[in-house]
């Protein structure tokens, strides 16, 4: 076993810096944890800005992380393909171009995230599976894309199998790799306690975040165009077509995207969470769950074990009476207090201590490292 202060870990992950995403955030977390311990290394592949976010930012004015970032080649601007091949060109490319650096730095592990690359064998590695994957919503595809895209996504996949151990964050996105690598664990997403107000019924406002089209953006304008009386709220960024129509919404209140996420929960009554694509887990039910907010939720992919028994869950998520039917159980104030309740207590299994101990143990179970 490597002495504790000598051990070094080499993160490469995609956009590190980006505040957007609950894969980026919990990537930061557990840095800033390991940061304490250990020597950090971060590769960082950018591909989005950044803004006035730094490492200072992040992780304090002495963190001592050794970071270099590398950019996308300009050529890659000019190649009309589609978006899963471009994808793996890219990832090829930089499998290449990080063989000499991963073997420069020599880490005792390296951790992969957001962007598949192929670490050298003598290195041990762990991928962080944040996605359903590669290629699993290729359903409504033209028949050509189709040729193309589905054995570029199983080629991708298949390179799960060079890494060591892949670490997902539900129970149920570990069913879905388990297929490509036996050696999965699972890390729940993690949050710091917060001192909040109580949750009560003077909460005004159901609350609908990340406004796209994969979220549910056109169920969540359903629900609101149905309940004229209660006061809705969306959070982020939006296409200009729905904002149009959520301008023209008396009861729809709009806040674009902002950092101090914590103003909203304190004006939030309900989570909504009427996602169309699989999310893989659902940060954002345990966030408001440290609130006191309960959450109404698709079910499907990783939100049941998000929301656990704090929430409802819609089946038919497609079918509006089921969100309105669940929405109107939260008019019983004895119903909603019990649910907030449960939702406190729910959002302490994911504070940052425990899942901390939790990846020490996977660390130890796998690597037989131990700090």
């Amino acid at each position: 076993m490597p002495n504790k202060d000598k051990i070094r870990f080499l993160f490469i992950s995609q956009d590190t810096l980006n505040i957007v995403g609950g894969g980026r955030i919990t990537l930061r977390k557990l840095i800033s944890f390991l940061n304490k311990h250990l020597i950090i290394d971060i590769i960082d592949v950018v591909s989005l800005p950044h803004g006035n976010y730094s490492l200072e930012y992040y992780f304090g004015d002495n963190h001592g992380i050794n970071y270099s970032n590398y950019f996308n080649p300009k050529i890659f601007n000019y190649l009309h393909l589609p978006k899963e091949l471009l994808i793996l060109i890219r990832e090829l490319y930089f499998s290449l171009i990080f063989k000499y650096k991963i073997r420069k730095i020599n880490p005792d592990l390296v951790f992969v995230q957001g962007i598949t690359i192929t670490v050298p064998v003598e290195f041990k590695s762990i991928y962080f599976v944040r996605d359903v994957y590669y290629g699993d919503n290729l359903v409504n595809l033209s028949k050509w894309k189709k040729k193309i895209l589905i054995p570029v996504a199983y080629f991708r996949k298949l390179r799960l199998r060079n890494f060591n151990l892949l670490i997902a964050n539900s129970s149920y996105l570990c069913n879905k790799v388990s297929r490509y690598n036996n050696s999965v664990e699972i890390l729940y997403p993690f949050v710091d306690p917060i001192d909040s107000k109580k949750g009560s019924n003077d909460r005004k406002y159901l609350t609908f975040l990340n406004p796209s089209r994969e979220k549910g953006i056109r169920i969540f304008i359903s629900i609101a165009e149905k309940l004229q009386n209660k006061s809705f709220m969306v959070v982020g960024k939006i296409s200009s077509k729905n904002r149009m129509i959520l301008q023209r919404m008396e009861n729809v209140t709009y806040v674009p995207w902002t950092n101090e996420i914590n103003k909203i929960y304190h004006d939030t009554r309900i989570l909504l969470v009427p996602s169309i694509s699989t999310e893989t887990f659902g940060r954002v039910v345990i966030e408001a769950a440290q609130f006191g907010i309960p959450a109404i939720v698709s079910n499907q992919g990783g939100l049941p074990e998000a929301i656990g028994k704090s929430g409802l869950l819609v089946d038919n998520i497609f079918d509006v009476s089921e969100w309105l039917n669940n929405i109107q159980k939260f008019d019983d104030a004895q119903f909603y207090n019990s649910m907030s309740d449960e939702a406190r207590k729910h959002a302490k299994n994911f504070y940052t201590n425990n899942i901390n101990q939790s990846f020490r143990s996977i660390l130890f179970r796998n690597f037989n490292l131990r700090f």
